[in-house]
């Protein structure tokens, strides 16, 4: 009697290929509402379509490479770069809505509430902004000598900012 032998073969097909979507490598990633949102060090964000990978927009604005990025399922977009400067987008047309400047360099991580972007920078302060003026409302600075934040989360129900390290907070 005989042994099969499993194939070891693999047959792939492309689909279909896309341009790429940045000249520099991709930052971060967001998906929501049907849409990709992509974040570069060539200054830009790029929108594609999920369902087809077309590309609906290309933003501009930052003036360094941009290094975090939100976007909820109203297709609010926000995006924080090396330059310290927030862009809040919308994400239908792929305007420009409006800019935040607090921080002096980096900006790690952001998230957004209906009415507060909150955002945390190199520079070691979370800032609270208000979502419709722009202008900021609280600075907290950082215990020195603590883990820069990397991830900002929003518990509803407080509306307080609720940080998360990869090590000890402080």
């Amino acid at each position: 009697m005989g042994s099969v032998r499993p194939s070891t073969d693999i047959s792939l097909r492309l689909m279909h290929s896309v341009c790429p979507a940045h000249h520099k490598p991709i930052t971060t990633l967001r998906v929501a509402a049907g849409r990709v949102v992509t974040a570069s060090e060539d200054h830009t964000l790029k929108i594609f379509k999920l369902e087809d990978s077309c590309c609906l927009f290309t933003l501009r604005g930052h003036q360094a490479g941009v290094t975090t990025a939100y976007m909820d399922q109203s297709m609010t977009l926000a995006s924080g770069g090396r330059d310290g400067i927030i862009f809040l987008w919308d994400a239908l047309t792929g305007s420009k809505v409006n800019h935040m400047r607090g921080h002096r360099s980096s900006i790690l991580s952001l998230t957004c509430t209906p009415n507060y972007v909150v955002s945390a920078g190199i520079d070691d302060k979370t800032c609270i902004w208000d979502r419709q003026t722009a202008l900021l409302l609280y600075s907290i600075p950082q215990v020195k000598h603590c883990t820069c934040i990397t991830e900002l989360r929003i518990h509803f129900t407080c509306h307080l900012p609720v940080h998360q390290n990869h090590s000890e907070i402080c």
